[in-house]
């Protein structure tokens, strides 16, 4: 079949596919179980379609824009945390994001939080969009990380910003939570601010 252009959207509803395959660079720790493949799917450069990906395992949790996350075909939803004091915290590590400006924030967020753990990376997405965590910070991330993470939490009935509360399309950083104390959270990283 030749290439017509008649055939293809018109440019304003094209599609872009955006992928990354992640995984531990240190060498003791390279290994296909930490081989984790994100991607996404974006209309208008927002995402509309997101997936982690863990080929091990055999897990694909997908995020679909507007609709459910699913892991395979069954939906999954993120927990509702009560309070804080029993919300379980990651973060990608722990020196990553205390050497921010907002760091002494995090610092006291990780000691108030029930349970604090680093190594995060897209697992802790992945725990929290499938109930496993409350929230997962993200002090450096790429906008291809940040297009397939956003639908995934979202379809989930969390939530995702920047870790200033912006929009996390545009930023560099994340905050991604089960939406019940992601206000909260918010409020604390700026309440350190000097």
């Amino acid at each position: 079949m030749k290439n017509d252009e008649s055939l293809r959207p018109p440019r304003s509803s094209r599609q872009i596919k955006t992928g990354r395959l992640i995984r531990s660079t240190a060498p003791k720790l390279l290994s296909p179980t930490n081989c984790v493949i994100f991607g996404s799917l974006l209309r208008d450069g927002r995402p509309i379609l997101g997936a982690i990906s863990h080929p091990l395992n055999g897990h694909v949790l997908m995020g679909q824009g507007g609709g459910p996350t699913l892991l395979g075909d069954r939906p999954v939803r993120v927990r509702p945390a009560p309070k804080f004091e029993e919300a379980t915290v990651l973060s990608t590590g722990h020196w990553e994001i205390v050497k921010r400006p907002d760091g002494a924030a995090f610092e006291a967020i990780s000691r108030r939080a029930l349970l604090y753990r680093t190594w995060g990376d897209c697992h802790g997405y992945f725990q929290v969009a499938t109930g496993g965590a409350d929230a997962m910070f993200d002090p450096a991330l790429k906008p291809r990380d940040i297009c397939a993470l956003v639908p995934v939490i979202e379809g989930a009935g969390g939530r995702a910003t920047a870790i200033d509360g912006g929009d996390p399309i545009h930023g560099t950083d994340m905050l991604a939570s089960s939406g019940v104390l992601h206000e909260e959270l918010l409020e604390l990283m700026t309440a350190h601010e000097t």
